[in-house]
C-alpha cells in the first residue's frame, strides 16, 4: 500500500548540509529519486542501473555518478539489494501509519453512524407499534 501524498519539509531539505553540497542539477535529480522511491514503496532495487537511469531520465553515466555522490554523502544507502534513503523511509512509515489510523477512525465513525441509524429505525418501529 503506498501513501497517496509525499510530505516534503522544505526547511529540513534546505537545511541539510548534504543537500547544500549538491549542484542545482543534482538537487533536482535527488528530489526526482525520492519521488520515484516513494511511488515504489521504498523498494528501488540496485541491481539494474540501466533501468534506474531510464526511470531517472538520465544517461547511465550520470545516474551512476549521482548514485555515488548520494551514497558518499550519506543521503542514500546501498544495503546490497535496495537503495535506501533513511529519512524517506522514516517519513514513509509515518505516512502509512497516519493513513492506517485515519482509515481505522473512518471505519469506527461509520460503524457508529450505522449503529445510531439502526437504533433510530428501531425507535421508529417501536413508536409505530405503540
Amino acid at each position: 500500500m503506498s501513501a497517496p501524498y509525499f510530505p516534503f519539509y522544505t526547511q529540513d531539505f534546505f537545511a541539510d548540509y548534504r543537500v547544500q553540497e549538491l549542484s542545482a542539477e543534482q538537487c533536482g535529480l535527488w528530489v526526482l529519486l525520492l519521488l520515484r522511491m516513494w511511488e515504489r514503496d521504498m523498494l528501488l532495487p540496485n541491481n539494474d542501473d540501466k533501468q534506474i537511469a531510464r526511470m531517472m531520465r538520465l544517461p547511465l553515466e550520470k545516474w551512476v555518478a549521482l548514485r555515488e555522490t548520494c551514497i558518499e554523502s550519506g543521503l542514500l544507502h546501498d544495503n546490497g539489494d535496495f537503495l535506501i534513503s533513511p529519512r524517506l523511509t522514516t517519513e514513509y512509515s509515518k505516512a502509512l501509519q497516519k493513513l492506517a489510523n485515519s482509515s481505522k477512525g473512518g471505519k469506527s465513525s461509520a460503524d457508529k453512524r450505522r449503529g445510531n441509524a439502526a437504533k433510530s429505525s428501531e425507535l421508529a418501529v417501536d413508536l409505530e407499534c405503540t
